[in-house]
C-alpha cells in the first residue's frame, strides 16, 4: 500500500504525477502526507455547507422567505400551486417539474424585487450575492415541506 492510500484519498495517477513534477521542479521536499493534508483541506473548503445549506447566500434567502408568517404562507401556497399545476413527462416526474417551476418563480421574484436597480457598487454586490443562491435547493426544500 502506498502512502496515498494510507490517507484514504483517491488521487489518480495523472494527478500524482503532476504533484511529483511540481515537487521536483520546485525542489520542494514536502512529504506526501503534507501534500495530501493540503488537498484534503482544499476539498473541505470547497464542500463546506452553511447550517445544512449549500452556502450562506442560499441559507440566508431561505431564512428571509420563511421569516414572517405572510412570506412563509405565500411561498407555501406557491409550492402547493407548483405541485398542482405540474405534469410529469418523459424527462421529469411531477415533483421534479414542480420543483423546477417553483425554482424559476423564486429566482424571478427575488431578482425583480431587488431595491438595487441603478448601476452602483451595491447593485453589483447584490447581484453577485444573489448569483450564489441555489434556488433549486430552496424550491426542493419547499416542495418537500408541503408534500408531507
Amino acid at each position: 500500500m502506498n502512502k496515498i492510500q494510507d490517507h484514504n484519498v483517491k488521487i489518480d495517477a495523472d494527478a500524482l504525477r503532476i504533484l511529483k513534477e511540481i515537487q521536483d521542479s520546485l525542489k520542494y521536499k514536502a512529504s506526501y502526507s503534507s501534500i495530501i493534508r493540503t488537498l484534503k483541506q482544499d476539498h473541505e473548503k470547497v464542500n463546506q455547507k452553511y447550517n445544512g445549506w449549500v452556502n450562506y447566500e442560499t441559507w440566508l434567502v431561505n431564512l428571509w422567505l420563511g421569516d414572517d408568517s405572510s412570506s412563509y404562507e405565500y411561498w407555501r401556497e406557491a409550492a402547493l400551486e407548483a405541485i398542482k399545476n405540474a405534469k410529469d413527462d418523459k424527462t421529469f416526474s411531477k415533483i421534479e417539474r414542480a420543483t423546477l417551476d417553483l425554482m424559476d418563480r423564486l429566482k424571478d421574484e427575488i431578482e425583480e424585487s431587488s431595491p438595487c436597480q441603478d448601476a452602483s457598487l451595491y447593485t453589483d454586490l447584490m447581484g453577485a450575492a444573489i448569483s450564489e443562491v441555489n434556488f433549486h435547493e430552496i424550491a426542493e426544500h419547499m416542495i418537500e415541506e408541503v408534500e408531507v
